[in-house]
């Protein structure tokens, strides 16, 4: 049985929705301190009705065999 080092990490996309181009600049502090996992990759959507954005993430995310998807909006400001 191979130890739990051996099994590789999950990907994730994370996927960051928004109405607009522009984003609060409180939301932009934050995103710039968030720490991420090891293979995490960002896609940005915006300028569509949001479950139009959330089914293209959803379709990003099976093309391009990602374990995990994450949404994240533009009007939530997470912590670290």
């Amino acid at each position: 049985m191979p130890g739990a080092w051996e099994f590789p990490k999950p990907s994730v996309l994370i996927v960051v929705l928004s109405g607009r181009e522009m984003v609060a600049s409180a939301w932009a502090e934050s995103w710039r301190t968030l720490i991420w996992p090891d293979r995490a990759n960002r896609m940005f959507l915006y300028g569509m009705p949001f479950d139009h954005a959330r089914s293209q993430g959803c379709k990003r995310t099976l093309e391009t065999d990602h374990d995990y998807l994450f949404f994240l909006d533009d009007d939530v400001i997470p912590p670290p």
